[in-house]
């Protein structure tokens, strides 16, 4: 038997976390597999952080990762509008404890610095009343940063606003204008 081998893409991944000093908070994981291609980076912005920290991954973060590699794009930057690692675990949810200054500061250097930027919340802001007006005040931040073009919002078939775990995007995302 004759078999042909095919030679299959090989990736050096490159993962960043950036955490607060008491280790409390995660503004920002990062991973970049654009090798020596031109990069080409996208911000997703969810709720609040998972498990994810570079080398373990939570199921957001792996479906981030396949829908942005879908899409052709070897960079994601996450951020969230809370920045409070474990917040799931929290009784009382989300609180003005569960972010700090540095949470939109590193959000908007990283934003710069990207192509496209994803609010990918879901129906949280809708539902909280802290988690909308953490949004309007991030993406006010974004607009008067002049960033407001790369604005967009994952949606599902109804463009309706959307979170990446929504069984409806989780093979392939489609996004709108903010």
């Amino acid at each position: 038997m004759i078999t042909k081998q095919i030679a299959q893409p090989k990736y050096e991944i490159k993962t960043m976390a950036k955490y607060s000093s008491d280790g409390e908070h995660r503004y920002s994981l990062s991973y970049d597999w654009s090798g020596d291609e031109p990069e080409k980076a996208i911000m997703v912005i969810t709720n609040h952080p998972g498990k994810s920290d570079g080398v373990t991954t939570d199921l957001t973060t792996s479906l981030i990762i396949n829908n942005v590699k879908a899409m052709n794009f070897n960079k994601v930057v996450m951020t969230n509008l809370f920045s409070k690692i474990s917040l799931a675990n929290e009784p009382n949810g989300v609180s003005t404890s569960s972010f700090t200054s540095s949470t939109d500061m590193i959000t908007l250097l990283e934003a710069k610095e990207v192509e496209t930027i994803v609010i990918a919340t879901g129906s949280f802001p809708r539902n909280n009343k802290l988690a909308c007006k953490r949004q309007q005040e991030l993406i006010e931040q974004l607009k008067q940063a002049g960033l407001e073009d790369k604005l967009q919002v994952l949606v599902d078939g109804t463009n309706k606003p959307v979170h990446p775990l929504a069984t409806g995007v989780r093979n392939g995302w489609s996004m709108i204008k903010f």
